[in-house]
């Protein structure tokens, strides 16, 4: 497949990973289950089979509501998820 780029015709390549950035992370593998390798990590482990907060488009931003449609104003809440990198 090509594609353009500024009116030249240039072939995409396949993945563009390193060696380097295939290997393991350093300090090894984390072992256990899901609550525990995210709690070593400094996070917090979230099931998607129960309901959570979801972003709902107010504007030019966002606002956050609960699993019951109340709006989340808590100043560590709103910190905890604007600091997600998603």
């Amino acid at each position: 497949m090509k594609t353009l780029r500024r009116g030249r015709a240039r072939a995409r390549s396949g993945s563009r990973r390193t060696p380097a950035a295939l290997a393991p992370a350093k300090g090894g593998p984390v072992t256990g289950g899901s609550a525990e390798s995210a709690e070593a990590a400094g996070l917090r482990y979230v099931s998607d089979q129960r309901p959570g907060i979801r972003r709902r488009r107010a504007g030019r931003g966002f606002t956050y509501v609960d699993a019951g449609g109340t709006r989340v104003s808590d100043p560590a809440t709103l910190a905890r998820i604007r600091a997600l990198a998603i």
